[in-house]
């Protein structure tokens, strides 16, 4: 088990109504606690299933609470990030530089 960090610089929300909304850190998470130094992942390479636990801020996308999963992707051998909120579950595609949630579901 090794801890790494996840940068979360960038990324791109796809809306219902297929808008793209460009959300940076320092615009939509500012004055929080929810900065690159506090995306503390644990990952376990040998299980399929790696869980990060809540972390509270105050301004989240619903200004509540949201979880990272990451599921071991065996075919690219890469890990799988799932965002979830309140109101809203995806797909968190790239690590570090931009990063691509696909809204798949609601919560």
């Amino acid at each position: 088990m090794i801890n790494k960090k996840i940068c979360l610089d960038k990324f791109i929300v796809l809306k219902n109504d297929f808008t793209d909304l460009n959300l940076t850190l320092e615009n939509q998470f500012k004055n929080s606690l929810l900065y690159e130094d506090m995306f503390l992942a644990k990952y376990i390479f040998e299980d399929v299933y790696i869980d990060i636990g809540w972390i509270s801020h105050d301004n989240s996308f619903e200004n509540g609470f949201f979880k990272i999963i990451v599921f071991k992707d065996d075919f690219y051998n890469k890990p799988i990030f799932i965002l979830k909120t309140k109101n809203y579950v995806g797909l968190i595609k790239g690590m570090k530089k931009a990063i691509k949630l696909i809204e798949f579901n609601f919560l």
